[in-house]
């Protein structure tokens, strides 16, 4: 993560604390930590729960791209 990415991400956590983020990312640290996380296939929904519920999944979308270490 560049120091660049490292400021924004510390400072959209710290500036909108306790309100909703929508957020497209393209690397799991940006992401890990959010409250909800909604996969997308095909632009269909294949899974939306907590990023500690979908690792759990063992057979999961996103446990996948952890696994990988994929970019989202």
């Amino acid at each position: 993560m560049s120091f660049t990415d490292f400021v924004l991400q510390k400072t959209i956590r710290e500036s909108f604390s306790g309100l909703t983020i929508l957020t497209i990312a393209h690397r799991l640290n940006t992401i890990i930590d959010y409250d909800r996380v909604m996969v997308l296939d095909d632009g269909k929904i294949v899974e939306l729960d907590t990023p500690e519920n979908l690792f759990n999944r063992q057979d999961g979308v996103f446990r996948s791209m952890c696994d990988e270490g994929t970019v989202i």
